[in-house]
């Protein structure tokens, strides 16, 4: 997964991203508690980006990465906004920004009794 971003980082001039076991650890245990929505800046002091979905449509992690670089029709390099207030930017935003270092990421394919079972959980 850290390749993956790293990849599509360095496509727009931020720096390479290193794994963080920390973060991955911190990822996997918010993403084992099957919810889809931020936990917050308050909670952890990290960025994070979340992809929730039903397979085939979350096939893994380039696709996930795949789905994040996508907002990138959206973002408005002069402002750092989205060119639309109805197209989201923040996953994207998250790989390319500049102050981020490292990357930790945790999967669980098996979220039951939620309408995405398949939930992936990145943070920067």
């Amino acid at each position: 997964m850290v390749n993956i971003l790293t990849i599509a980082a360095l496509a727009h001039g931020s720096p390479r991203l290193t794994w963080s076991n920390a973060l991955a650890n911190e990822a996997q245990a918010y993403v084992n508690k099957c919810t889809d929505v931020h936990e917050g800046w308050e909670h952890h002091h990290h960025g994070d980006c979340l992809a929730s979905g039903t397979p085939p449509f979350l096939t893994g992690p380039a696709h996930v990465v795949e789905r994040f670089a996508e907002e990138q029709n959206w973002y408005d390099y002069q402002t750092g906004k989205s060119k639309r207030p109805d197209k989201p930017i923040g996953h994207f935003a998250e790989i390319v920004w500049s102050g981020n270092k490292e990357v930790g990421c945790g999967v669980k394919y098996d979220c039951h009794n939620h309408k995405f079972p398949v939930q992936h959980v990145c943070r920067y």
